[in-house]
This record gives structure tokens, C-alpha cells and sequence, in this order.
């Protein structure tokens, strides 16, 4: 059951790709917001500024780092599966990371318990590991529908430099198959932090949902991205979904917008005044037109 869980949860994932709190006083962001517990720094509190078109790639940046979130748990879980245990290395049959497995009407449960084991990944290198990470599948009442819980409270550290480590929140994804190929999803983030040595990143309130029919892909979502790189947060909207084709570049339409402290929009193909390529106007003033799109954000 356990392997079955983890591989629909990858897929799931494949087609997202991957709310009550504190207030904000800063004028028209004085708003409820889930609490962040990682962001010693208040980075959370803070619009951040927008004065150039390189704040767009910096954001970009940061919203791909996310990524990273996924390749670290599958080394987390590929080591718990698979390492021997020697040397301290995070091993089930060693004793050095314990899982338990739960099973009812319509749910699986896998929960891992990390007791200051090791493993080797991808990004870090060799890291120590506390905490645990628990992933819970559900299955929904239509044919096809799948509902995956995932919640996470990892800390530890990187071995060779000692640098802390910690990924902290909990996520909801959503996926339905319908017919004809045609598929939908969501990601739904109350708060999802990351946090290596001095380097902070974050979604906060965020929702994504995507569809997939006659080789068309459409995408919004609404939500925070909070980082140290930004020293703030950025609020990402779609005032108009974007459109994809599986021939991959730029989207064929669609509108999104990064608003902080001041505002950036991007105008998608048939949605920018060429009517191809990307359409960036900072501030509502300043425009910069590009061809391709291939580094940018949601290009996926």
C-alpha cells in the first residue's frame, strides 16, 4: 500500500506542479493571513518592492525554487525506503526512522517519524533529519477523483556545513480524471515554508488549479510567495487563466499579475498587445516585450 500511496502522490503532483491568522498593517494589505512559524525575520509582514523588470525574474526564481520541496522529500522517502542504516542513515529496518501505515473506508495513511537520521540528496548533499511527514490519500466519490493531504514538520541539518534545514506546513492536492483524457487538479497551501541556512521561501494562502483537455492546459491561482530574496512577499493572481499547448513556450493567452509594493503584469500570446510572446508593464507605465519564455514563471 505505502508504494501505491507514494506513486499516485508523485503523479498528482506531476499535474499541479509542485486560512485564519495575524494581520498585516500596511494600508490595503491589512488583512487576515495564516500565520507563518519559520519567518523569524518578518518577511511576511512586508509587501515587496517592485521597481524593475528583474523583480519578475527575481520572483520566478524563487517560485521555481519550490520545486525544490518535491525533489527533497523524494530523497527523504527514497532513503527511509532504501539506505541500509549504517552509519547512522536513516533506515526503517535500522530503527532510524519509523513508518507506520493506517487504512480505513476511502483513505491510506503513511506516516514517517525521522529520529536525527541521515540522508543523501540530490541538492544538500548528506542531511540530518527530525520530525516527521505524514501523507494521507483519499478517494473521492466520483470515478477518477483522488484527494492527497500532505503535512510536514522536518527539521535537521546540512551535514557538511551545518546549516539548518526545516520544511514546515501542509498542502492539499486535488485531481479528477474525466474523459477523453481530459483531467483537472488544485494545490491548495495554507502555509508551506522552507527555510535552509539564511535563505527563507514560502507560499502563504495560495491556490492553484489547472484543466487539461484537447491538448490544451489552463492555469490560475491566488496567493503569496514570501522569501528573504524578495525581502517580502509577492501576491500572485491570474485576472485571466493562462493557456498552454503540450508544444510547450510561451502560454497562447493569459493574464498575471505580481503586486506588492507596486505591480507587475504579464500579458500572455493572444493576450498582449502584439498578440505573441510576453508583454511585461511595471507600474502601468514602463513595457518590455519578449519572444520566448522558457525562464519565466507558470511556463510549465
Amino acid at each position: 500500500m505505502r508504494n501505491g500511496l507514494v506513486v499516485r502522490l508523485v503523479m498528482v503532483a506531476g499535474l499541479v506542479v509542485t486560512l485564519a491568522g495575524c494581520y498585516v498593517e500596511s494600508g490595503e494589505w491589512r488583512e487576515s493571513r495564516t500565520p507563518l512559524v519559520l519567518d523569524s525575520r518578518g518577511f511576511g509582514q512586508y509587501p515587496s518592492a517592485i521597481r524593475a523588470f528583474g523583480d519578475f525574474d527575481i520572483a520566478g526564481a524563487e517560485y521555481q525554487e519550490l520545486q525544490q520541496i518535491q525533489l527533497l522529500l523524494t530523497d527523504i522517502l527514497d532513503a527511509a525506503e532504501h539506505q541500509s542504516g549504517y552509519g547512522g542513515f536513516c533506515s526503517e529496518a535500522a530503527g532510524t526512522v519509523v513508518v507506520r501505515e493506517q487504512q480505513g473506508i476511502g483513505y491510506e495513511r503513511v506516516i514517517y517519524e525521522f529520529m536525527g537520521c541521515l540522508a543523501d540528496t540530490r541538492d544538500f548533499g548528506v542531511i540530518r533529519l527530525y520530525g516527521d511527514y505524514r501523507v494521507t490519500l483519499r478517494s473521492g466519490s466520483a470515478v477518477g477523483s483522488t484527494a492527497i493531504t500532505e503535512r510536514f514538520d522536518i527539521y535537521g541539518s546540512v551535514v557538511a556545513s551545518g546549516a539548518p534545514l526545516a520544511l514546515v506546513g501542509s498542502q492539499e492536492l486535488r485531481a479528477s480524471e474525466g474523459g477523453h483524457g481530459s483531467a483537472s487538479g488544485s494545490l491548495q497551501v495554507a502555509a508551506l515554508e522552507f527555510v535552509v541556512d539564511q535563505h527563507y521561501v514560502a507560499l502563504r494562502d495560495m491556490h492553484y488549479a489547472v484543466s487539461d483537455s484537447g491538448g490544451v492546459r489552463q492555469s490560475s491561482l491566488r496567493g503569496d510567495l514570501v522569501s528573504s530574496a524578495l525581502a517580502g512577499f509577492v501576491r500572485y493572481s491570474t485576472p485571466t487563466p493562462l493557456r498552454f499547448t503540450h508544444s510547450g513556450g510561451c502560454p497562447t493567452s493569459g493574464h498575471l499579475r505580481l503586486r506588492a509594493d507596486g505591480t507587475l503584469d504579464a500579458r500572455y500570446g493572444a493576450s498582449s498587445a502584439r498578440g505573441y510572446g510576453l508583454e511585461l508593464l511595471l507600474n502601468g507605465s514602463a513595457v518590455r516585450y519578449q519572444t520566448h519564455c522558457e525562464s519565466q514563471i507558470f511556463n510549465w
